[in-house]
């Protein structure tokens, strides 16, 4: 799962700031560091916007409370989407393209038209 829009800090633990704003907004679920497997930011340091936090949770059952709770960060900056890879990210978005935001999606990795 990747998440957007978190700040970067110098010296960051990523695991304390990423379980610290999931905790903030997901009322449903508890999480704590023992729950995720690993997590890192993805890229080289930019300092014009924050890079996405990758995370692997080592339970599928509170990935999918996670996912399934990301309306609750609406407005606030941050998003969460599905880790794709490239192939399949490019064939997504030309899809979104083609048939328009609401009618395009992904679910567990497939892409759904």
């Amino acid at each position: 799962m990747l998440v957007h829009g978190v700040p970067e800090s110098k010296n960051e633990r990523v695991e304390a700031a990423i379980t610290k704003i999931l905790s903030e907004h997901l009322t449903t679920v508890s999480i704590d560091e023992t729950c995720i497997s690993r997590c890192h930011r993805l890229g080289s340091p930019r300092s014009d916007k924050a890079r996405a936090i990758l995370i692997k949770f080592r339970d599928l059952s509170i990935r999918n409370k996670v996912w399934f709770g990301k309306t609750c960060f609406k407005n606030t900056g941050v998003t969460l989407s599905e880790f794709l890879t490239k192939e399949r990210h490019d064939v997504f978005m030309a899809a979104r393209q083609r048939l328009g935001i609401a009618k395009c999606w992904t679910k567990d990795g497939r892409i759904v038209a």
